[in-house]
């Protein structure tokens, strides 16, 4: 949250979050059902703004600080299925 009120040019908060959400499905949640404001990844939160569950409050965004990364353990080349599952999300993912 600070990262995006800075490059908006707003202050620090002055209290810290009442909630900590480690899944952005659960943060999500509880936001969609009155628990207070967050941020989300539009990729996330689109559906439940087309759906009217949220809204947006700004149109501000801010890059993603760091990318994602695809991990996997040496079991998943040694089966067709897994290999082609794992080739099918690295060409989504490059496309």
């Amino acid at each position: 949250m600070q990262t995006w009120l800075a490059a908006q040019g707003l202050p620090k908060p002055i209290k810290r979050a009442a909630s900590i959400h480690s899944l952005s499905s659960s943060a999500l949640e509880a936001v969609a059902s009155g628990q207070g404001i967050g941020l989300a990844q539009m990729s996330f939160a689109s559906a439940d703004i087309s759906l009217g569950r949220l809204i947006r409050l700004s149109q501000a965004s801010i890059p993603m600080p760091e990318p994602y990364f695809i991990c996997w353990g040496a079991f998943v080349l040694d089966d067709e299925k897994r290999r082609s599952f794992l080739n099918w999300v690295l060409s989504e993912a490059t496309g």
